[in-house]
């Protein structure tokens, strides 16, 4: 059997086969012992789980397979590790070592003999998500595997979205403010100096207008707190993670501007 992949690239001594127990498939880790047999396996564990959330997978099913247990359990739902009373394993919010502790406890709950202290002798586990394929699960244990890169499955979405109404509230605003500073600008965003991407349907090179101070937040509809950006600026603007020293750039680049800034 070939062994997960650290991030470095080398093998970890942790053997994985990607195959189905009982109907369902995913990827089965083999259990650390005897000796030095998968000494890896909890680091194998980590790098699996690091990786799986970093493509953004929210949950998977986690099921003990060892022998001695199938045969003591052998319906599925038996051996699932259960955090939280769910069925699945939340992968959001945690470190992958929490994880994979939370699953060795859960895991050492799961024995023969109830009555005696210590948790099951073997720790081979299947990893199973309906989002996942077996290449998907090769590409977890082992990226250098395969040169396709591990996608979601494709969402069903929705064939008939439902319609809803809600209220907005409508700022009013001044028609001639926006006239000049796209007059002002001259088709060139005024915060990265390119020209604008692209001309709108009458010709004009489209450029949209962004209220430094929002509106929402009491801001003026004056020509001292408006400037004319490309698409991409402006939702940069809103949501770029430089958003705050992209601001600073345009007060510095832009005379008009400080008095939006006195004035507020």
């Amino acid at each position: 059997m070939p062994n997960v992949a650290a991030n470095t690239g080398n093998d970890l001594n942790a053997a994985y086969q990607i195959d189905a127990f009982q109907d369902v498939s995913g990827l089965i880790l083999e259990s650390w012992g005897p000796s030095a047999r998968n000494a890896d396996y909890n680091e194998a564990l980590d790098v699996i789980i690091e990786r799986l959330q970093s493509r953004s997978l929210d949950e998977i099913g986690v099921n003990v397979i060892s022998r001695d247990l199938v045969d003591q359990f052998p319906n599925f739902t038996e051996r699932a590790i259960l955090l939280d009373s769910s069925s699945s394993v939340s992968l959001l919010g945690r470190e992958p070592r929490e994880i994979r502790l939370e699953i060795g406890r859960a895991q050492a709950r799961l024995k023969i003999d109830t009555s005696k202290s210590g948790g099951n002798r073997t720790k081979r586990i299947l990893l199973h998500s309906t989002l996942l394929t077996p290449s998907d699960w090769n590409v977890v244990a082992s990226p250098a595997a395969s040169s396709s890169p591990l996608l979601p499955a494709v969402p069903a979405g929705i064939q008939s979205p439902k319609s809803s109404t809600q209220m907005t509230v409508v700022i009013e605003r001044d028609s001639n403010v926006r006239a000049w500073i796209l007059r002002t600008a001259a088709g060139i965003c005024e915060l990265c100096g390119q020209p604008a991407p692209f001309l709108d349907a009458i010709g004009v090179p489209f450029l949209e207008v962004h209220h430094v101070i929002p509106l929402a937040s009491s801001g003026p509809d004056t020509t001292t707190n408006a400037v004319a950006l490309c698409p991409n600026c402006h939702r940069d603007l809103h949501y770029g993670a430089e958003r705050i020293m992209k601001l600073k750039n345009l007060y510095e680049q832009i005379p008009r501007l400080s008095r939006a800034i006195s004035q507020n």
